[in-house]
């Protein structure tokens, strides 16, 4: 039943992202908040503490979407990009050495790229569902590995959202401003 409640509202969550609806932060948290109990029961350590890590971010994409005149969705420079790259790429070689053990692999590979993914999505960046088109193909094979077969099917909904979000917020992006 956990994963059922975290699965609704996280769905609802990522389909008002899509659509820019700031009630997208509120609900979010509902979900997370079901997933850090899931993930506690799994020990899936590294999505626990991400999950902790996502009610913060929350908070944060709340509060800037709130802010409709500073917010628009924009691109990521290829600077930028790259620095984000090393970044995700720096928290998947760290994590390792300070979650308990035993460490799943996806578990930490999906923490990097989703760290990165929501951090993008509250500051409105078009490439943050580059970065969760990847985390939810691993998030797929993660959740089939810990027998969360609701989750999966979410998540692949998700990749599906997320080349929308994609091809939507670009749409976005070079409409003409007058």
């Amino acid at each position: 039943m956990i994963e059922i409640i975290a699965v609704i509202f996280t769905l609802i969550s990522v389909w008002l992202t899509r659509k820019e609806n700031i009630w997208c932060w509120p609900i979010g948290i509902i979900g997370i908040v079901f997933y850090m109990i899931l993930f506690m029961g799994d020990k899936s350590w590294a999505n626990f503490a991400l999950q902790a890590l996502f009610i913060i971010q929350s908070i944060h994409g709340w509060i800037n979407w709130s802010r409709v005149d500073k917010y628009v969705i924009k691109k990521t420079s290829m600077y930028d990009l790259t620095l984000y790259v090393a970044i995700a790429t720096l928290i998947e070689l760290i994590l390792p050495h300070i979650l308990p053990k035993p460490i799943n692999a996806l578990d930490i590979a999906t923490t990097s790229l989703s760290i990165v993914g929501i951090y993008l999505l509250a500051i409105k960046h078009l490439e943050a569902w580059i970065f969760w088109g990847v985390a939810d193909i691993l998030y797929i094979m993660f959740f089939i590995s810990t027998g969360h077969i609701v989750s999966s099917i979410l998540y692949a909904i998700f990749l599906v959202n997320a080349i929308l979000a994609f091809i939507e917020w670009k749409r976005i992006i070079n409409q003409p401003t007058y």
